[in-house]
């Protein structure tokens, strides 16, 4: 990832008007990565999650845990359907995160866990 902010930086084709530019292109090859690498990357690519959700979190290895697993992206894009306030997309941020905590946790125990799917 770090290889990216730098190129970001001295990048010919970046608009000029960009004022933080390194923080939104880790984000967006973050969720390119999860799509490539999801083995139901049609729901990622119709799904309300990506737009609204993925593109406010912080690029760091909790967001990454995040969104490659399914059944956080299911259960964000469940909180999306049911609920219609306005800050909702940081509200399904915060508890997509928690979630990935959880993961890394169990990860961290040593428990063979690809996804939070597996690891029940």
């Amino acid at each position: 990832m770090n290889k990216v902010s730098q190129h970001v930086k001295t990048c010919r084709n970046r608009p000029q008007n960009d004022t933080n530019p390194g923080k939104r292109c880790l984000t967006k090859s973050q969720t390119f990565m999860a799509m490539v690498t999801m083995t139901n990357n049609d729901f990622l690519k119709s799904s309300r999650i990506k737009d609204e959700v993925f593109t406010i979190l912080r690029p760091d290895n909790i967001s990454f845990v995040a969104k490659n697993d399914p059944l956080i992206c299911l259960y964000g894009e469940a909180l999306l359907a049911k609920h219609k306030r306005q800050q909702i997309s940081t509200v399904v941020s915060n508890k997509i995160r928690e979630i990935a905590r959880l993961l890394i946790a169990i990860r961290s125990l040593g428990v063979e866990a690809q996804s939070l799917f597996g690891s029940f």
